[in-house]
């Protein structure tokens, strides 16, 4: 069995706007604890935010959803937008992760008076007071509350990040919002969108890019990009795997893609090796 399956379909639209990255990491002596494990991924997406936040893009932004699986099968999930996190098993799926849009995001939801982030409660909402659907900003120009890039937007750029663990016949799967095809809101598979896993084949996340773009919208439908990462008993290096969805345009996708290669092992060294590692200037 691979360490990892991926794929990715344009779909109808004029591009790609989505990027996906899988990269291994230096297996440390001892194994990697879960504050560690947390703040690594705290430390990767602030420094994304603070690169691609220096491109300047005003209405062009990306996604961000980063997965990092430990040979025992512990994995972490740190992400920015709506790319969700899935766990699969014989049985479908369950969604991991919560949706960083208006209508899911805690901080859209709380007053200034119990936000954690007052200052950015209050940011915010200043400039994108809560409305209806059709006459909010938000809703009108940018589905997503926290992204990367969107310089013309003070959305919150703190990701969220959750754990959990593979058991022996169960995989993790992250994807582009383009696979919301095949999912109902509960967070599990539509029961009429034809998914079964037994059918899978070689490459699981080829099967549910396929299914994804077979349910679309006839003539419609976004990007789909997928990474899947099986359980594996036997497995002896640490994997990351990161999909960036861009929105208008793929500058920031592309360019978050490029620079997490660049930053990810100096970080890793940084927190389990203890090596100096001063972060790039913006």
């Amino acid at each position: 069995m691979q360490n990892y399956y991926h794929a990715q379909l344009q779909g109808p639209r004029d591009y790609q706007e989505d990027r996906i990255c899988v990269l291994e990491l230096t297996l440390p002596s001892a194994a990697p604890d879960q504050n560690g494990c947390e703040q690594f991924l705290h430390q990767v997406i602030g420094s994304l935010h603070q690169s691609t936040f220096a491109l300047n893009e005003d209405h062009c932004g990306s996604t961000c959803t980063i997965a990092l699986l430990l040979p025992d099968n512990r994995f972490f999930i740190g992400w920015l937008g709506d790319s969700p996190a899935l766990l699969l098993s014989p049985h479908g799926c369950d969604l991991l992760t919560r949706e960083h849009i208006p209508g899911c995001d805690p901080v859209f939801q709380v007053t200034a008076d119990n936000c954690e982030d007052v200052q950015g409660f209050q940011r915010v909402r200043s400039l994108h007071p809560v409305g209806e659907e059709e006459g909010d900003p938000i809703y009108q120009k940018l589905a997503v509350s926290r992204a990367l890039g969107d310089n013309d937007f003070p959305l919150i750029r703190t990701p969220d990040v959750m754990r959990g663990n593979l058991t022996p016949g169960n995989m993790l799967a992250i994807a582009s919002d383009g696979i919301n095809t095949i999912m109902n809101y509960d967070g599990h598979f539509k029961s009429d969108a034809g998914i079964n896993l037994d059918y899978a084949g070689d490459n699981p996340a080829e099967y549910l890019a396929d299914r994804a773009h077979l349910n679309r919208p006839y003539k419609k439908g976004d990007n789909i990009s997928v990474i899947t990462l099986p359980f594996a008993a036997d497995r002896s290096s640490i994997l990351l795997a990161a999909v960036f969805d861009g929105h208008g345009g793929d500058r920031v996708a592309d360019f978050a893609a490029q620079q997490l290669r660049v930053i990810v092992q100096p970080l890793w060294q940084k927190i389990f090796f203890g090596k100096t590692f001063i972060l790039p200037e913006y």
